[in-house]
């Protein structure tokens, strides 16, 4: 995932920013505030395209 963030968009990551951060920083789940940890220190958004799998 580390190299998925390495190559991420932070023009991506910024725009959803504000809508995201509040319900991210209050999550109680730990996967999820683990990722969340993880994504907010690199500050990219994940480019989901990479893991798309088409022929």
């Amino acid at each position: 995932m580390e190299h998925g963030l390495a190559q991420g968009l932070s023009e991506r990551y910024l725009d959803q920013l504000i809508m995201t951060t509040a319900a991210l920083d209050t999550s109680v789940n730990e996967h999820v505030r683990a990722l969340w940890t993880l994504i907010h220190r690199h500050g990219r958004a994940l480019p989901q395209e990479l893991y798309l799998n088409i022929p």
